[in-house]
């Protein structure tokens, strides 16, 4: 019986850790133009900008800018590419680049690997970049992961993404999901 009480005991904690690593924390823009889910752990920091959104947490950062009044979903996605720019060299897409409806929008996603330099090393860098059409103009989205963090927090950084969404619009997931032309 002891035995048992011991199994169970152990197999009731891996759940609640599985569960606890599996947490995500909620944020909505103060004005209502968007929405979306973090990992847990990731907490918004000082903003200078009203449109500039910087979460940090145990795998790194999250980086949003709303664009107010921008339609063009190539444009907003190529707006978050610029961000790479001088940062991280040689980046490359490590899947094809998709277009989808994420959550009832239209939205752009691709993961590139390149490196930065460091303290005079180079250093392997994962960025996960998204971009979405919302109500009122376009989200961008920029994740910078560590080599060694990108298998276990890529997946939870992509998840975040694909919680994006107009705050009135549900949870629907990614619909119609194609390479990028």
């Amino acid at each position: 019986m002891l035995r048992f009480g011991i199994r169970l005991l152990a197999v009731t904690a891996l759940v609640l850790l599985a569960g606890a690593a599996n947490a995500q924390t909620s944020f909505e823009e103060l004005s209502g133009k968007f929405a979306i889910d973090l990992p847990d752990g990731y907490e918004l920091q000082p903003q200078k900008y009203s449109i500039l959104f910087q979460f940090w947490g145990p795998a790194g950062q999250i980086m949003m800018v709303l664009e107010e009044g921008g339609t063009d979903l190539a444009e907003s996605y190529e707006s978050a590419l610029s961000n790479l720019d001088g940062t991280l060299k040689n980046p490359e897409p490590i899947a094809p680049v998709v277009t989808m409806t994420l959550n009832g929008s239209p939205a752009k996603w691709g993961i590139y690997k390149g490196t930065v330099e460091s303290d005079g090393k180079t250093v392997p860098l994962y960025t996960y970049v998204g971009s979405m059409l919302i109500d009122d103009g376009s989200v961008y989205f920029l994740s910078f992961v560590s080599e060694g963090s990108h298998l276990t927090w890529g997946e939870k950084v992509t998840k975040s993404f694909y919680s994006l969404r107009n705050v009135d619009s549900p949870l629907t997931g990614a619909r119609d999901v194609k390479p990028a032309g």
